[in-house]
């Protein structure tokens, strides 16, 4: 192997190493329960998302070697959108929860029955979502 293939193969280990490395900091604060101030929350999260859509852009862009480049952009969509869906399935979940305990409580449901708080949100975050 050419010398200069091999330090540009170390170059790109390094820098994917360092955008790896950005993230590292938000994953110490939440399991180690730290608390600071707000606006460094706010700094350290966002540099922990910007290294992560490095990652996965590069990651995308890698795979288009070896699938169609359509492909490899729908599923880095798919990648960006998962996190709403599975906010999407908690609060759905949580309002369906909702309806059974307050039918439960002997609360009346009917044409125009009761909606639980948990139900407007999620019909909230839907509507939400949609329009983006």
């Amino acid at each position: 192997m050419d010398q200069s293939l091999k330090k540009s193969y170390k170059s790109s280990w390094i820098t994917m190493g360092a955008f790896a490395a950005l993230g590292v900091p938000s994953f110490v604060i939440v399991f180690a329960n730290l608390h600071f101030d707000p606006i460094l929350l706010a700094f350290i999260f966002g540099l922990g998302i910007v290294g992560g859509a490095f990652l996965i852009s590069w990651g995308a862009e890698a795979a288009q070697v070896d699938i169609s480049a359509s492909f490899a952009i729908a599923i880095l969509a798919l990648i960006a959108i998962l996190p709403e869906y599975a906010i999407e399935a908690v609060l759905a979940w949580d309002a369906g929860q909702s309806y059974v305990e307050a039918s439960a409580a002997g609360q009346v449901f009917g044409a125009g029955g009761a909606v639980t708080d948990k139900m407007e949100r999620v019909a909230a975050n839907v509507t939400g979502a949609n329009r983006l």
